[in-house]
């Protein structure tokens, strides 16, 4: 499970391995746009670095150059920047040749309308909401949340509401209408042993429970989420991460690549679209 691997979906029912590019170590995380993938090891004990791939050519990825970086779990493009959980931020002005750009606190990010969300770590105290165009004070907000995250963790916005993995503490789930003064709405914890990653879709809202499966709440109220779906993992599976792109729910985990059709209304089966 060591690289990068190319998979053409154009048809869901099925997906198609293009390419692959061996990194040598885990990738449990990835940015991609304009045909250049960046990924880094995650793990601290590892030569490490952030690793920039040609993918302009999808059947034959190609390493382009690795630049100095911490290990980070995830990766992140927001227009002309790549930020990395472990805070570093560079510029991509030129997609192949990223320069380091400054620092943010570390952990989970997410970047929309000017400001920065991040989700922190038990001992670094949850949410933290950065203005970087104030300069003389660029922390907004801060909002104290028990993310037990284990290193791996991630951050998802529908509206005013943020939902955050918080690995054995659940999901938080949190009100930012107002950015200065955030507010805990839910601490999503029933039936979640371990939440490493979330996905948001309409009213919907995905959970990847580390070593159970995929789980599927209605969120429309985000103070009641109720658990509409689970699919279970198969035996020695764990999962990496989830996504929903139109009404597709991708998934990808230890050995494999799974696509659900997302479930219409919330409470219908969810629909395998590429059965093994």
């Amino acid at each position: 499970g060591q690289g990068v691997l190319v998979v053409d979906i154009a048809d869901p029912a099925s997906p198609r391995l293009m390419g692959r590019y061996h990194t040598g170590f885990d990738t449990p995380s990835l940015a991609v746009g304009e045909g250049v993938v960046y990924t880094g090891s995650p793990d601290w004990t590892l030569p490490h670095g952030l690793h920039v791939l040609n993918l302009r050519e999808p059947s034959s990825p190609k390493f382009v150059r690795r630049l100095q970086a911490r290990a980070s779990p995830q990766w992140r493009r927001a227009s002309e920047l790549l930020i990395s959980s472990g805070g570093e931020v560079f510029n991509l002005q030129d997609p192949f040749f990223p320069e380091a750009y400054g620092r943010l606190p570390s952990g989970a990010v997410l970047n929309e309308d000017g400001l920065f969300y991040i989700a922190r770590p038990n001992a670094l105290k949850g949410l933290l909401i950065l203005d970087p165009r104030n300069k003389a004070n660029p922390i907004r907000s801060q909002l104290d949340l028990s993310l037990d995250s284990a290193g791996r963790g991630d951050i998802e916005k529908r509206g005013d509401i943020l939902f955050m993995s918080a690995g054995s503490h659940g999901v938080a789930i949190a009100d930012v209408a107002n950015t200065s003064s955030p507010r805990l709405v839910k601490m999503l914890k029933s039936n979640i042993g371990s939440a490493v990653d979330v996905a948001v879709h309409k009213s919907a809202l995905v959970v990847n429970d580390l070593y159970a499966g995929l789980k599927i709440y209605d969120a429309s109220d985000p103070s009641r989420p109720r658990l509409r779906r689970f699919i279970p993992y198969e035996k020695w599976t764990t999962g990496y991460s989830v996504s929903v792109k139109g009404n597709l729910l991708y998934h990808a985990r230890v050995n494999g690549l799974d696509i659900y059709r997302m479930p219409n209304p919330i409470q219908a089966p969810s629909e395998k679209v590429n059965p093994e």
